[in-house]
């Protein structure tokens, strides 16, 4: 969905679907490397058993000569023993080697299995969402605590070049200020959608028409509604319709390189803007334009992606008021190396800049003015984790970001200036059975705002996904 840029949210997105493409192809390397071993120790397995076999008639006829000759002494009915018990320790490993070959034969179809279910696309994710924060001076809620509950659901479908995918839930969330004063919101998410076509080419280059359609099925905020930026379980904002159209070409160096480049235009519709003591403007949004570009790679130990993002608007209107946002733009490199069969270290750094933009508030004292609504700064992580065997990891992650100047949402009455950012994050993802997964993450958030204060946020999230 193509939206506005906050550098701290793409940037943990874009780790996001870099480790997860990593993990894909980690693992399917190595289903492919036990699937080659397999097959060898399958075909050694079916010799065994031929020979097992032959040795098995072998030794029934030997035994069978003895059981049928008429004479009888001490060495015939000695050998007779022999044999008898050649010919049952013979049978003993014939069903030993008949076992192996099935529990190889077994193991080549639970593989396969396993390398289609890598290639399921079709799924359905539900779960929880919650956040609390605390502390910050100078917000217009004036609330100094807060908490906030989703419940998500998300699913998406894939099929002979069409996808299609649809993002929703249920919000609740409370704030509070120093006298104990609250505001409770209960609310439906915003429904976002997106379809997609991608017609069959031979050949390395791909493409892809995009249609995002966004659907206003939430409530209209007030200003005590809104949670400082990036300590929500999501940064829930309720706007207008919204439609999408977008392209995507790709182009296939190897079956490890890809670069793909893509193209958002966003049509929004108005909407109203947070009730600020009773002063509700009606928000006449300007067009979105969204370029990006990729270019990811997926080694046999290491997996990187390097990214650009950039965001332009056109001028938006809030009654007398008017401005339109210095393009944005998010530059990112994104690595991760396996230093083990079972560990992988992760690391990440972007810049982010907005040029400055330009405001009107429709008194001759501000028209034209430009304001300090630019902005730059840098975000780092570091990341590990762990696979304890094949249907079970751990994660750790953490990250820092560092702003300068000054950062303006006048629709979301945001204003942040010289901020500096903290978080630490643990987490495992489970795979119950072969269609249904389990993930679980725990994050600690600390930021410093010259505006907003300091602020101390925890989140956590645990979601199931089924796959089809």
């Amino acid at each position: 969905m193509a939206g506005s840029l906050n550098p701290w949210t793409q940037s943990q997105e874009n780790l996001r679907e870099l480790s997860q493409t990593s993990h894909e192809h980690h693992e399917r390397q190595r289903l492919t490397k036990e699937k080659s071993r397999n097959a060898q120790e399958e075909q050694q397995a079916q010799k065994e058993l031929l020979a097992a076999r032959q040795h098995l008639e072998m030794c029934q006829t030997e035994l069978k000569i003895y059981e049928q000759t008429q004479f009888r002494n001490q060495l015939i009915e000695e050998r007779r023993a022999y044999w008898q018990q050649e010919t049952a320790k013979a049978a003993a490993a014939r069903d030993r080697a008949e076992i192996s070959l099935t529990d190889k034969q077994v193991r080549a179809l639970e593989i396969e299995r396993q390398l289609q279910d890598l290639d399921k696309k079709n799924q359905v994710k539900t779960g929880m969402a919650y956040a609390s924060w605390s502390g910050g001076t100078s917000r217009p809620a004036g609330a100094d605590k807060g908490s906030q509950l989703i419940l998500p659901v998300e699913a998406s479908y894939e099929k002979d070049g069409f996808s299609a995918q649809a993002k929703g839930g249920f919000l609740w969330q409370n704030q509070e200020n120093e006298q104990g004063t609250g505001k409770d919101l209960t609310s439906l998410l915003d429904l976002e959608t997106e379809v997609s076509y991608e017609p069959k080419f031979s050949g390395p280059r791909g493409l892809r028409y995009i249609l995002g359609l966004r659907l206003p099925t939430g409530r209209t905020q007030s200003i005590r509604d809104l949670m400082p930026d990036g300590f929500g379980a999501a940064d829930y904002e309720h706007r207008g319709w919204e439609v999408t159209p977008g392209i995507e070409f790709s182009y296939h160096y190897t079956e490890q390189d890809v670069l793909k480049t893509r193209f958002d235009v966003s049509f929004p519709g108005d909407y109203n803007a947070p009730d600020l003591q009773g002063w509700q403007p009606e928000v006449h949004p300007g067009n979105r334009y969204r370029p990006s570009l990729t270019y990811l790679h997926t080694g046999g130990t290491s997996s990187y992606m390097l990214k650009a993002v950039c965001v332009a608007e056109e001028q938006t209107e809030m009654e007398n008021f008017r401005y339109r946002p210095g393009v944005q733009s998010l530059w990112g490199a994104y690595a991760e190396h396996y230093i083990s069969d079972r560990d992988a270290v992760q690391a990440y750094a972007s810049s982010f800049r907005q040029l400055a933009g330009h405001y009107d508030m429709g008194f001759p004292d501000f028209a034209g003015l430009e304001t300090d609504g630019r902005f730059s700064g840098t975000i780092y992580g570091l990341g590990w984790r762990h696979e304890e065997n094949p249907s079970l990891s751990y994660y750790v992650r953490a990250g820092y970001m560092k702003m300068g100047g000054t950062r303006l949402e006048p629709a979301r009455y945001l204003w942040q200036q010289d901020v500096k950012r903290w978080s630490g994050t643990i987490g495992m993802e489970r795979q119950l059975r072969e269609d249904l997964h389990l993930g679980a993450e725990l994050s600690y958030y600390s930021q410093k705002d010259e505006i907003q204060g300091d602020i101390h946020g925890w989140q956590s999230l645990v979601m199931l996904n089924r796959l089809f």
